[in-house]
């Protein structure tokens, strides 16, 4: 089952961060990172913690759902409300078990209203459709984001150490992780490379076995 969604605690991938979800998978005896569980099982435990700071005024509710497919909404019993200003949520978190038959998970926040956890639930139940695309398109977009750290990681390592080096391990980096660079960065001077980059930061393009993801300006 895909745990996309579920990512929060690694670390924010867009400009606007939002709150900390500290998520937790338990299987039998061994507990792991969410980031480290590619795939959730029926009865895995996720424990989740959301870690608002303690000035946090303003209420919000941890919304969990399991999905089933896209034309097959999902019980009620597959939503799980969490009030994240309560004592037991700050300080302990929280444990949902993963239901038979479920394919994907996410994790909302929304503000609290009078109508928060009815409102989202409704709209998962009359199109799920629209949620498990997400979920895909969420895990995609995570899995590129994974590669394209690795990528830099490298990149930026060799250009502290070893210069010389930087063109052929960045070529073998990228092949291994199926990332596009671009050429003419090489053919500059060296004082005129972007560090750390030898595909520029506005001109990249990356592509996997099952899909190209193109040009990104």
């Amino acid at each position: 089952m895909a745990s996309t969604g579920l990512y929060a605690a690694d670390g924010p991938a867009f400009d606007l961060a939002g709150p900390k979800v500290d998520v937790r998978v338990k299987r039998g005896e061994v507990t792991l990172p969410i980031g480290e569980t590619p795939n959730l099982l029926a009865g895995d435990r996720l424990w989740i913690h959301p870690d608002f700071p303690e000035s946090q005024t303003a209420h919000y509710v941890l919304i969990v759902a399991f999905l089933r497919g896209a034309t097959n909404p999902p019980p009620p019993e597959w939503f799980t409300r969490v009030e994240t200003w309560t004592r037991e949520a700050r300080e302990e978190g929280v444990f949902v078990t993963v239901p038979e038959e479920a394919q994907q998970a996410l994790i909302f926040l929304a503000p609290e209203t009078g109508g928060d956890f009815s409102t989202l639930r409704k709209a998962v139940k009359n199109r799920p459709g629209t949620f498990v695309r997400a979920v895909q398109d969420l895990q995609a977009a995570s899995g590129d984001r994974m590669r394209l750290d690795a990528y830099l990681a490298e990149v930026k390592e060799t250009s502290q150490t070893d210069p010389t080096l930087l063109k052929e391990r960045a070529e073998k980096a990228a092949r291994s992780l199926g990332i596009k660079l671009d050429q003419q960065c090489f053919d500059k001077p060296p004082t005129s490379r972007r560090p750390a980059w030898c595909s520029t930061p506005t001109r990249w393009c990356w592509t996997t076995p099952t899909r190209n993801r193109g040009w990104r300006n």
